[in-house]
């Protein structure tokens, strides 16, 4: 599944075939990529089950926060295209005079924009983005 976030399914089972001897179709790997990535998506789609036990004190809270946020096409199968929007987090520090943006995160999903909006509420309760 790792070789499949770096590259399609197809080569990522060749190189896994080649790299360790052991064949895995193109299907299987797809399939245990999705099944992957369905559990991450159910679980960082739920705000409760990221701040339990983890609760942030906002005198914790970064002094200073950078957000982006932007769209990108992707080409899906089939020739179709679709945008898939991520946000990026970082602190931003100042150390010697120089200004640099450090403990970057970023949450991406294909999504409408107003769907989108809800979904980064969690990463942004978690980065304490309201405290900063």
């Amino acid at each position: 599944m790792h070789l499949a976030t770096w590259m399609p399914f197809a080569h990522a089972a060749h190189l896994l075939a080649t790299l360790t001897g052991v064949q895995v179709s193109e299907a299987t790997i797809r399939r245990h990529s999705e099944q992957a990535g369905n559990v991450c998506e159910t679980l960082q789609n739920e705000p409760e089950q990221q701040s339990a036990g983890n609760e942030a004190r906002p005198e914790d809270a970064p002094y200073r926060i950078v957000l982006s946020a932007d769209g990108a096409f992707v080409s899906l199968v089939r020739g179709v295209w679709s945008e898939v929007r991520t946000l990026a987090i970082g602190e931003v520090t100042q150390t010697e005079g120089q200004t640099k943006t450090t403990k970057l995160s970023s949450f991406s999903r294909m999504t409408d924009a107003t769907h989108f909006e809800q979904l980064i509420e969690a990463e942004m309760s978690r980065r304490q983005v309201p405290d900063a």
